[in-house]
């Protein structure tokens, strides 16, 4: 199976079994392991801006979660401490029994359950456009809940409708809107799938617990983010007691997309050469 980079050196691709699913990984370069753990409905794909740089310093893992991309998408319900069972199953195949990681969105979810449950496994970890828990997070507001959840229409006109929320309008401008709209729309993730990985997200909560992460944390949000506010950010710094924190004024959700090259020069200095 061709790799999501494939004018990258992909050292190693392939499944392995997680929970009643088989789940999909791609490793590229070397040095000290560095998971990247994928958002709601997203896969491979979203690192294209973070795997060529980071893997020229260190062994990057991408993995597609359950529901999503190349893994398995079987029937709900899943869960966060399922969903990084999956990621410890790729990990223990890969003998790797210490990484950073960076988790995005739902990904942060996912890497905050694993440096609980698993806390000798991470070293370092970054929480990017993350919330503390349905307990103590700040909503989103109704209108953006409604445009989220829309799933019926023209996929190609929503899917266009719904980009404001991921990226600011100048972004939008500079983007070739029509490959990348096409792209999306081919991949879509089942609706079966996308419901699952919500409830997930939503369902989650060990708000009350985050004192338990003692890892150095970097928390990244940005500052006009509609899906992810920016106050859970600050939520987050207060609980979280070896953090540190910073917003990207005026970006949107992928803020680490829109301006990959400051955020992948933050990150760099904060995982620095362990």
């Amino acid at each position: 199976m061709q790799p999501y980079f494939p004018d990258l050196n992909c050292r190693q691709n392939g499944f392995t079994s997680g929970e009643n699913a088989r789940i999909y990984y791609e490793v590229y370069g070397d040095g000290p392991p560095l998971c990247l753990v994928n958002g709601l409905g997203l896969d491979g794909w979203f690192w294209e801006k973070q795997v060529p740089v980071f893997s020229k310093q260190y062994t990057t893992i991408i993995i597609d979660n359950r529901g999503a991309g190349r893994s398995d998408k079987p029937h709900g319900p899943y869960s966060i401490p399922m969903m990084a069972g999956d990621i410890l199953t790729v990990l223990k195949s890969l003998d790797i029994n210490s990484a950073n990681f960076l988790g995005f969105s739902l990904g942060s979810r996912i890497t905050r359950e694993i440096a609980l449950s698993c806390p000798t496994l991470v070293k370092r970890l970054i929480l990017a456009a993350s919330s503390p828990g349905y307990k103590k997070r700040i909503e989103m507001t109704a209108a953006t809940r409604q445009l989220l959840a829309t799933r019926d229409g023209d996929p190609d006109a929503l899917f266009r409708k719904k980009l404001v929320l991921a990226f600011t309008e100048d972004y939008l401008t500079e983007m070739d809107l029509d490959a990348y709209i096409a792209f999306r729309i081919k991949y879509r993730q089942p609706q079966d799938a996308f419901e699952a990985q919500v409830a997930a997200g939503i369902s989650y909560d060990r708000s009350d617990e985050l004192a338990g992460i003692t890892q150095p944390c970097y928390i990244l949000a940005g500052g006009d983010d509609p899906i992810t506010v920016p106050e859970n950010a600050e939520i987050l710094h207060q609980l979280i007691p070896n953090s540190e924190l910073k917003i990207y004024p005026k970006l949107r959700h992928q803020f680490l997309v829109e301006d990959a090259e400051t955020v992948n020069q933050d990150i760099f200095a904060f995982f620095g050469h362990q």
